[in-house]
């Protein structure tokens, strides 16, 4: 059986179809959609409908009209892209925002821009989870109400059944770091909850952070190059945490990273009077020593998290750094003091342990300056 094949119709009969369908009191796009399914959809294109459509609106009713005199019309698809960057900057963050979801070519255009707006901030706390970024915030809650807050106040609510701020946040914080252009200077992920002694409230936390960590790495698995980011500043207590992170930065552009353990006590003093101390946890770097964007690193700041013995050497190649150590013998200051005074770019560490260091003399403080280098050693049994 032969394709049927819809006779061909000369442009005057097109013309008198477009002017019935006028006539008709539809809607332009209803009007052109009549046509085509009476003609067939290749007959004419949308285009030119409209222009014969609103000819006949405005009272012309030449069908012979010829357009070849007509000027050139561009839309805003098909001008310089200079153009569009400058019309682009004229818009507020919310409209570029309201943009970027019109069509594919400008979600990609604004995606490859050079982002200013140089921080992303995530908060995950103990009953939902705070996105910051390009001066707009959205706020995800434990039932899944989404609310986009914009810097004039106006703001969004969206309500996404049977998810959480657990499923829905990881999604929209990986949709930013996708975006093409995007430059960051710092790239924040903080855990704030409240702390308490009760074991069951703890563990439940963590589980909570797990539950996080896990919807990111499978969120972030679907990003094919690294994010462009200076400064990363991070609340965590486990080193897996830390490299589903550092894995989509950039190595050599990543220079500055602080790790810090997530749990903070109420600053108050016991019933003796004495300052509440802290809490520090372990960490190992097993896994994140190994990765290019710590060895092309030159900050490494890590607080609050203490690190074993024996792994000193792993620090040697940054320009500045800060750890505690479970313990600091004379022989890792001396072998320390040498690797450190010979690396041209190195400028300052402090390391803390908890146990009385045998070679301090009669402070608790050991420092070291050669050649505007310095390195200090502190013992604090406190931590």
């Amino acid at each position: 059986m032969t394709d049927i094949k819809l006779p061909q119709h000369t442009p005057e009969e097109v013309r008198i179809c477009i002017c019935y369908e006028y006539c008709s009191g539809k809607p332009v796009f209803e009007a052109y959609r009549s046509m085509c399914d009476t003609l067939g959809k290749d007959v004419i294109s949308y285009v030119d409908f409209e222009f014969w459509f609103y000819r006949f609106k405005q009272g012309y009713a030449d069908m012979n009209y010829d357009r070849s005199n007509d000027p050139v019309y561009r839309d805003i698809g098909k001008m310089p892209l200079k153009v569009i960057d400058t019309i682009v900057n004229f818009l507020e963050i919310k409209e570029q925002f309201y943009l970027r979801k019109v069509c594919h070519d400008f979600r990609n255009f604004i995606d490859r821009r050079e982002d200013r707006h140089k921080t992303l901030s995530f908060e995950l706390t103990d009953n939902g989870a705070c996105l910051e970024f390009a001066n707009r915030k959205m706020i995800f809650t434990e039932d899944g109400v989404v609310k986009l807050q914009f810097s004039d106040g106006q703001q969004l609510v969206g309500d996404v059944e049977e998810e959480t701020h657990l499923t829905l946040s990881p999604h929209d914080l990986t949709s930013i770091l996708m975006m093409e252009g995007l430059r960051l200077d710092l790239l924040e992920i903080k855990i704030k909850m409240d702390w308490t002694s009760v074991k069951a409230k703890i563990e439940n936390k963590v589980k909570t952070i797990n539950t996080f960590y896990d919807a990111l790495k499978s969120a972030t698995s679907i990003i094919t190059r690294k994010v462009r980011v200076k400064s990363l500043k991070m609340r965590v207590d486990k080193e897996s945490h830390v490299a589903t992170v550092l894995s989509l930065l950039e190595p050599g552009f990543l220079e500055e990273v602080e790790i810090e353990y997530w749990i903070d006590r109420p600053a108050d003093t016991n019933d003796r009077g004495k300052e509440i101390v802290q809490p520090i946890s372990d960490i190992g770097l097993d896994v994140i020593s190994e990765m290019e964007q710590w060895k092309k690193a030159k900050v490494m700041l890590i607080k609050r998290l203490k690190l074993p013995r024996g792994i000193s050497h792993l620090f040697y190649h940054f320009n500045r750094f800060e750890a505690i150590f479970s313990r600091i013998d004379k022989t890792m200051f001396q072998s320390l003091e040498r690797a450190l005074l010979e690396n041209p770019d190195f400028q300052s560490c402090h390391l803390t342990s908890r146990n009385k260091i045998s070679f301090f003399v009669k402070s608790a403080v050991l420092k070291v300056t050669r050649r505007d280098k310095s390195i200090v050693m502190e013992a604090n049994p406190e931590i």
